[in-house]
């Protein structure tokens, strides 16, 4: 199924995220801390890897997502392999990285995936959205 993803946000509509965590709790705050924000609206979210293909593959305009944030680790995959697929569903979306481990290891195998930021798990939650924001607008 093709999806109708762009890569940036269109001017005056939010930006539309699918969050992608095993972890109910950080799921949950990514998503209040997502709908506080009057840049993003979320579309989705998913706490493994065949869910969140599943969400990509039923997106239909709006619901499509821009981004989707990614965590590394999930308990039906590995999301750093988990780009590509991702990406052969929608093209255009951005993947973005969210992960705890921030080593030089990770950070390789994420770019070699073809991921377009990495995100680290410690970082302040004003900096992640903010550097979510650069991404969708940012042009390939």
């Amino acid at each position: 199924m093709e999806s109708t993803s762009t890569s940036g946000a269109d001017a005056g509509r939010p930006i539309r995220l699918l969050v992608v965590d095993d972890d109910e709790g950080i799921r949950t705050l990514l998503e209040v801390t997502i709908s506080l924000d009057p840049r993003f609206a979320l579309v989705g979210s998913a706490s493994n890897a065949a869910d969140a293909l599943a969400a990509l593959e039923r997106c239909i305009g709006d619901g499509c997502p821009d981004v989707v944030l990614l965590d590394v680790t999930l308990p039906d995959r590995d999301g750093i392999e988990l780009v590509g697929d991702l990406r052969a569903v929608s093209p255009d979306v951005r993947v973005a990285l969210f992960t705890g481990w921030s080593d030089d290891e990770t950070i390789a195998r994420a770019e070699a995936a073809g991921a377009d930021a990495v995100f680290a798990k410690d970082g302040d939650p004003r900096g992640l959205l903010d550097g979510l924001a650069r991404l969708a607008a940012s042009v390939d």
